[in-house]
């Protein structure tokens, strides 16, 4: 089992809480998280990503429980397995597209073979711009960056927030079929998490999220 969650809660610090469904994912699997404002989408997609420890409940990842290991273990455990698309990236606006792919890959302490940034920048569209500053580039080259770089380290599960927000039909077509080339060149588990009803019709897990 790739995920699999069971009573997960979260609370905030005002004491609004969020109950959320149980998911069950196999690994190769692809499902849609969907849901209105306010629903908990990214407070959920942090809690699958390892980022946020949920008030309660068990979160499973490739077979491991994530939040009873130390701090350290859990980061070396996302560093190598996880992958994560954020709504709004952040690089290092110094640094080339290139260079931002290889600051990612020693921060997760990943080793991966010669070539690999080049290989997923050409399935990505952008390996003619690998050495452009990324303040020089546009906002479909850097979601395709951001795409690169939670893909670049082969991750057992990608997770995007929100990938399709502000875009037009034909770009939001793009967008999902780049991620599901991605996922299947790495053989991960892609769970993406949305407000877009758009993309229903493109996967068979969809799971709606509600307010509590």
């Amino acid at each position: 089992m790739a995920i699999q969650t069971s009573s997960v809660l979260h609370k905030f610090s005002n004491g609004y809480q969020i109950e959320f469904p149980d998911i069950d994912l196999n690994t190769g699997d692809s499902a849609l998280l969907i849901g209105n404002s306010g629903v908990g989408k990214t407070t959920l997609l942090h809690i699958l990503g390892g980022l946020l420890k949920p008030t309660k409940g068990e979160v499973n990842i490739i077979g491991e429980s994530i939040y009873n290991k130390r701090n350290a273990d859990l980061d070396n455990f996302r560093g190598h397995h996880l992958g994560v698309v954020f709504q709004k990236p952040h690089f290092m606006t110094s640094l080339s597209a290139k260079e931002n792919l290889e600051l990612a890959l020693k921060v997760s302490g990943v080793r991966t073979q010669s070539g690999k940034i080049e290989e997923i920048a050409d399935l990505l569209g952008i390996s003619h711009r690998l050495q452009a500053k990324v303040n020089e580039m546009s906002q479909g080259e850097l979601q395709r960056l951001s795409i690169a770089r939670a893909c670049i380290k082969s991750p057992k599960v990608l997770l995007a927030d929100e990938p399709t927000s502000a875009l037009d039909d034909k770009n939001t077509e793009e967008v999902i079929k780049v991620l599901k080339d991605m996922q299947n060149a790495t053989q991960a588990t892609l769970v993406i998490v949305t407000h877009d009803a758009r993309l229903k019709d493109s996967f068979e897990n969809v799971i709606q999220l509600k307010s509590s």
